[in-house]
């Protein structure tokens, strides 16, 4: 029946076309292009419906794989669970230095260091020192420790060696006297060493303000911001002629014996070697040093040269 219909169409589009004096192939060509579109469209709306389809069956898989996903984790959790529930040994029966072996579902108990569980004998360990208690007045400071990670149990073996131990102190009553004497206290922030080829900069050189020639002999203490010990090896060498070699000063001292006195070890000489220029040790000036409670001291005295001084290391 459609194509009858479709015919009669045709016919009539003919006819109407011989009354119009159209020719037959401009007819064949123009229902060629209606046939062309229709093909077109139909294969929009097929590409369009694919499209969707292929979204959808994207949405499908990942939501198969999130759901596989899922259900492989339950069935490890549950899994575990049973075995946790099924093994005897989970709940720890046999107590403290002992092992739980499962025995067809039994829980079968054997003590490491002998015993009968759950009394199994359990060997004493110690525990981390304490902090240090404060300086007696024996010069003596003590700390302890326990025997208890874990404590002996059921005949086991105590912890070997001390549990108290002993070592010098300096600070409270065996303060070294010196410390304990008047001293003067030096801030200046133009000391503060800086141990480059280049020396201190910005270079702020003045040959009267900065110098400590006419410094008066006496016991010292450094604190910042000029820093708070002398330094104990030479500055680099000054080939460049720099006015502020180490500090805000061309020539500095440091410590020939390349050393600080250790805690305890009292008051002890030290020689101050001045540095100049290209020499290390251009003077030698005789000097005392101390380690108080937390700092040190100094016995200083100028050196009889301008621009000199007393760089100090944070």
């Amino acid at each position: 029946m459609k194509k009858l219909f479709r015919n009669l169409i045709y016919i009539f589009i003919v006819l109407e076309a011989a009354g119009q004096n159209v020719s037959p192939d401009i007819i064949d060509k123009d229902q060629d292009d209606i046939v062309t579109q229709q093909k077109i469209k139909n294969y929009k709306e097929n590409n369009d419906q694919c499209q969707v389809l292929s979204e959808e069956m994207k949405e499908m898989r990942e939501f198969k794989d999130k759901t596989t996903e899922q259900l492989n984790n339950m069935e490890q959790s549950l899994q575990d669970l049973i075995s946790r529930v099924l093994n005897p040994c989970t709940a720890d029966p046999c107590g403290p230095n002992s092992e739980c072996r499962n025995a067809g579902g039994v829980a079968t108990c054997s003590c490491l260091h002998g015993g009968s569980p759950p009394h199994c004998i359990v060997n004493g360990n110690w525990a981390a020192w304490g902090t240090w208690g404060r300086c007696q007045s024996n010069c003596k400071k003590t700390r302890t420790r326990s025997c208890s990670d874990p404590a002996p149990a059921n005949g086991g073996a105590g912890c070997s060696g001390p549990g108290t131990e002993d070592n010098g102190c300096h600070g409270g009553p065996c303060e070294d006297a010196q410390c304990l004497a008047p001293y003067s206290t030096i801030s200046d922030a133009w000391r503060k060493a800086v141990y480059t080829p280049a020396g201190a900069e910005p270079c702020n050189y003045d040959y009267n303000e900065y110098c400590d020639r006419d410094m008066r002999d006496g016991w010292y203490r450094f604190v910042e911001p000029a820093g708070v010990s002398l330094p104990i090896k030479p500055p680099p060498l000054n080939p460049y002629n720099n006015y502020c070699t180490v500090c805000q000063a061309y020539g500095s001292a440091w410590i020939k014996e390349r050393r600080q006195p250790a805690q305890g070890e009292g008051v002890i000489p030290i020689t101050y070697c001045w540095a100049l220029g290209t020499d290390t040790c251009y003077g030698e000036t005789p000097g005392q040093a101390v380690q108080c409670d937390g700092f040190y001291l100094y016995h200083l005295t100028g050196y009889n040269h301008c621009n000199t001084a007393f760089c100090v290391l944070g």
